[in-house]
């Protein structure tokens, strides 16, 4: 099956799903012939009071990160 809207390139795009704006972003500036396809990190809002809180919220991202493309590179 021909491809008629990423024909040139299909882009992945991982975002945390706290971020309502890069998606859009991203269609804005996405040329004729390339797909974005985004997925979301889920991402339980707490406060980052401290940097022990920090790094755990940084740590939950990145195993966040890691699933998704760990799925998608499944596809």
């Amino acid at each position: 099956m021909v491809d008629y809207l990423g024909y040139r390139k299909k882009i992945g795009i991982v975002v945390p799903s706290t971020n309502t704006t890069c998606q859009p972003e991203c269609e804005l500036l996405r040329p004729a012939g390339v797909t974005n396809h985004v997925a979301r990190i889920t991402i339980v809002e707490r406060p980052l009071t401290s940097d022990q809180a920090f790094l755990e919220h940084v740590k939950a991202m990145r195993e966040g990160a890691v699933k998704i493309a760990d799925a998608y590179a499944r596809v």
